[in-house]
């Protein structure tokens, strides 16, 4: 038996935050990650000479809590800025939108969509966020555009990401999404990455809490939690102790432990999860020269991020591309194996694109079942706070991240998770 003052569920960034923060305070801390490595999300795989997301990542100008973390962490130096590039991949061809004044050359629109889309912009811009979660993102783009506009740019967004859920999104999602990506000036949107990939701040991260004494169980399964004075957490057949427990884990698998009543798991359950389909491939040459490309035309994919256009080519052993897709829970896709998938998404990509199957060097493919959150209409009325009905059991994800998730945020629920749990132990 072990005995510590905070279990943490989940080797994420949220939950490497957390560790570190308590850490600080002094807390004696165990991580405990079923996958048998750290990052989460974040995971990383080797692509020639260095190492490249699961899942495509970046992060913006005024992502201050991952920008401060890496300072802390020394690793400002590996943070880069680049101008990237849009585009919009219609049934006649590809028509770029990086910048502001791309609106005025943008064939798919007639002049006045064009108009109704910059009118659309501003309102996004001004809009009050608030006011903004009882109305879904079709009617309010309808109410403030036009119905053609929604049909030809919109709602083939709405759809790839969301699927048939797409007309119940909220407003207040699809306003945070396009203010995030809509900071541009006349070179395009300024990205940042961490040089090496984020697997250098997943690392870093562990090295500095392996350091300073949090113990990390990988590949270790929860059989059970009990609370009596404190917790009892059984661990690969292990007793573990803590005072208290941050579950950073997705809230179905939380629930299953048997822990909260029946009207706490009901509010649980009106969280519905997201997935996420990502084939990562390596190509002897790139597909746009873009970084992103929207597929608003009819597709199974809907969107292609080609990483090399945003990263130095000579990095990696090719060209580096995400074919993105966003099933539902219930899609048969999650059932296919990594050979059925890539057969039917690169079938896809051969009917959009000018690609042959020698042109492909490798492929993985990564499931992300809970890898999001669906933004239905008044989500804000079923949001999540921090503390639980269970004294001392705090949980922290993408739940509480509303209207947008980011790695930005993951770090900030990291930090507030951990003075919560520690103004619990310490009282």
């Amino acid at each position: 038996m072990k005995e510590f003052d905070v279990a943490i569920l989940g080797g994420g960034i949220t939950g490497l935050t957390a560790a570190q923060e308590l850490n600080k305070k002094g807390l004696k801390v165990v991580l405990i990650e079923k996958m048998p490595e750290l990052g989460g999300l974040l995971l990383c795989v080797k692509a020639g000479k260095t190492y490249v997301e699961a899942y495509y990542h970046h992060f913006f100008v005024d992502d201050n809590y991952l920008i401060d973390k890496l300072k802390e962490l020394k690793l400002d130096k590996k943070i880069e800025w680049v101008y990237t590039t849009t585009a919009f991949l219609f049934e006649d061809g590809i028509y770029e939108l990086s910048a502001p004044q791309h609106i005025l050359f943008f064939k798919p629109l007639s002049l006045l969509e064009k108009l109704q889309f910059i009118k659309l912009m501003l309102k996004i811009k001004f809009a009050r966020k608030d006011e903004l979660d009882g109305i879904t993102a079709k009617k309010w783009i309808i109410k403030n555009s036009s119905k053609s506009l929604y049909k030809k740019m919109f709602e083939p967004l709405l759809k790839s990401k969301f699927g048939e859920r797409a007309e119940e999104i909220s407003a207040a999602w699809f306003v945070e999404r396009i203010n995030l990506r809509s900071k541009r000036s006349f070179r395009g949107e300024k990205l940042g990455y961490i040089k090496g990939s984020f697997k250098v701040l997943v690392d870093a991260l562990e090295r500095d809490v392996r350091k300073k004494g949090v113990q990390i169980l990988l590949k270790a399964n929860v059989e059970k939690i009990e609370k009596k004075d404190r917790f009892e957490i059984i661990v690969n057949q292990d007793r573990i102790i803590a005072k208290s427990i941050i579950s950073t884990i997705p809230l179905h698998a939380l629930k299953n432990f048997g822990l909260f009543d029946e009207k706490f798991n009901q509010k649980l359950s009106r969280i519905e999860y997201q997935g996420s389909l990502c084939i990562l491939v390596s190509l002897k040459k790139p597909l746009t020269k873009y970084y992103w490309t929207n597929i608003v035309r009819k597709s199974e994919i809907g969107a292609i991020i080609e990483h090399t256009n945003f990263q130095p080519a000579k990095l990696y052993d090719g060209h580096i591309v995400y074919i993105a897709q966003y099933p539902d829970n219930t899609s048969k896709v999650w059932q296919m194996t990594e050979e059925e998938i890539w057969k039917k998404y690169f079938s896809e990509l051969k009917r959009l694109f000018p690609v042959r199957e020698e042109d492909v060097n490798w492929y993985k493919v990564f499931k992300g079942f809970n890898a999001g959150v669906i933004y239905k209409k008044g989500f804000k009325k079923n949001f999540l706070s921090y503390e639980t009905p269970v004294k001392g059991l705090f949980i922290g994800g993408l739940f509480n991240m509303y209207p947008e998730r980011s790695t930005n945020l993951a770090i900030k629920i990291g930090k507030e998770l951990a003075e919560l749990a520690y103004r619990y132990v310490k009282s």
